[in-house]
């Protein structure tokens, strides 16, 4: 029974009695009308933690397993989802963004750009990480965000105005930041973010480099009230759109839902979506996307990914605060994203 329910329950109870004159009789189906629309909202959520098989998430970070060791940042995969792709698609666990090796491995300890960052525990998952130090790195904090306290990023460090600050996926081999999306190939994703703009133009909250090759994506904020996201095929070949103005919404947290595709599903335009708490924002901006060839995937070797920042070498950040990442290989189906999304709904206990 739902803290919800019972609290819609006796509103709706009260206001019946109040309405007939009757002291106790309406309270009954008030809270019986309270708890079905309760258990009606759970029976739509997917815990992305429960996916399985085909529909395993690529990424999944969720901010309140942060590592804070004082001199990094580490958001930890409990899904271990390097273990289940291997077992599910028979793909090489080293081809995983976020793979911590465990062989020969001493205290957990994991490598990322030549920077060597200690875990809690052994054979530790991580989803994403920062390379800074000290207190210039994606900071977690906690408060302010649902009905409990929940631990975000503060892409402003510590003081919440640092600038140099990026988080993004740890690949075990080394690379920058590296993606490594061509050992799945997908010719689609779904990404959703649970995250909080500081409403400063020119700002990335997220982007998959580059632009001249296949699959790269730009989630930016031109305005202070608006937010645009730029889709690559290849060679400079793009879309762009953005959303309504929305100064409400992006002065509280927000759930985003971006979908994109290397095909063109139902005409100009479908190649991407992307949505603000589950309304769609599509204002035409500019393109020349062409339907790409039917086998187009993500190949590219050494793809990167950028959570708050406009790049690895020269990040421009403190734009925003994150609390959940999730990427999907896959373009969620309208069934499939409701649900994800009511997970964060219910997860955060807010009507994002």
């Amino acid at each position: 029974m739902a803290t919800n329910g019972l609290g819609s329950g006796l509103k709706q109870g009260v206001l019946q009695g109040v309405k007939t004159g009757a002291s106790h009789a309406p309270l009954k189906s008030g809270f019986v009308g309270g708890v079905k629309e309760a258990n009606t909202a759970r029976d739509k959520i997917q815990d992305p933690n429960l996916l399985q098989g085909e529909k395993l998430p690529w990424i999944y970070a969720n901010a309140d397993n942060t590592v804070d060791a004082g001199s990094f940042t580490a958001v930890m995969d409990r899904m271990k989802l390097p273990e289940k792709w291997l077992a599910y698609k028979n793909i090489a666990i080293a081809n995983h963004p976020d793979f911590e090796p465990g062989a020969g491995d001493i205290d957990g300890t994991f490598v990322r750009t030549g920077a060597t960052y200690v875990t809690d525990t052994v054979n530790d998952y991580v989803a994403l990480g920062s390379n800074l130090s000290g207190l210039n790195r994606p900071y977690p904090k906690l408060g302010g965000l649902g009905l409990d306290d929940h631990v975000y990023l503060d892409m402003g460090g510590s003081s919440g105005a640092a600038t140099n600050l990026w988080c993004g996926p740890v690949d075990g081999i080394g690379l920058a930041g590296d993606l490594q999306i061509n050992s799945i190939a997908p010719e689609s994703a779904t990404i959703m973010m649970v995250m909080k703009s500081r409403n400063i133009a020119g700002k990335t909250h997220f982007w998959i480099e580059d632009n001249l090759q296949t699959g790269g994506l730009y989630f930016t904020q031109p305005t202070s009230n608006t937010l645009r996201l730029q889709w690559y095929s290849a060679n400079g070949v793009s879309s762009v759109y953005d959303s309504a103005p929305l100064p409400a919404e992006l002065n509280d947290w927000i759930l985003v839902t971006i979908k994109v595709t290397l095909k063109q599903k139902t005409g100009a335009g479908s190649e991407q979506e992307f949505y603000i708490n589950g309304k769609l924002q599509h204002q035409f901006v500019s393109s020349n996307w062409t339907t790409p060839e039917a086998t187009q995937t993500w190949t590219t070797v050494g793809q990167s990914a950028v959570i708050g920042a406009d790049s690895i070498s020269s990040p421009v950040a403190a734009g925003m605060y994150l609390a959940s990442f999730l990427m999907l290989p896959y373009w969620a189906n309208e069934s499939e994203q409701l649900r994800l999304e009511n997970y964060f709904r219910w997860y955060y206990g807010k009507k994002f």
